[in-house]
This record gives C-alpha cells, sequence and structure tokens, in this order.
C-alpha cells in the first residue's frame, strides 16, 4: 500500500512546494487509513501473543 502512494508523492515533486493538492489530500487520507488499520492489527496481535503467554505460563506452572 505504501508503495503505489510513495510513488505518487514522489512524481509531484517538492511536498512543500507542490500544486497538485488532489494528490496529496489522497495520500494523507489513505495514508492515516492505513496507519490506523496497522495499528489495531498490531495492538490485536500483541494482545493475542501476551494471551497465549499467560495461558502458556498457566499451563506450565500446573504441570510443575
Amino acid at each position: 500500500m505504501n508503495i503505489p502512494l510513495n510513488n505518487e508523492l514522489a512524481a509531484v515533486g517538492d511536498a512543500a512546494e507542490a500544486t497538485a493538492f488532489p494528490v496529496l489530500d489522497k495520500f494523507r487520507g489513505t495514508w492515516v487509513t492505513t496507519n490506523i488499520i496497522r495499528t489495531l492489527l498490531c495492538t490485536a496481535a500483541l494482545t493475542a501473543l501476551a494471551r497465549a503467554l499467560l495461558l502458556h505460563g498457566r499451563a506450565t506452572a500446573d504441570r510443575g
């Protein structure tokens, strides 16, 4: 997802002097949405890992 966005942004040139506002707005909107989704998925993965480690620790303690 990021590579096509970065290529479009690079084609605009210097972002500070860019007048292609639709490209910049599309980039910003898609970038923010993608980062929110990635953050939520990483949080869910970390939660699942913590839960699995907790369950593994309990199972190991029960055997000991």
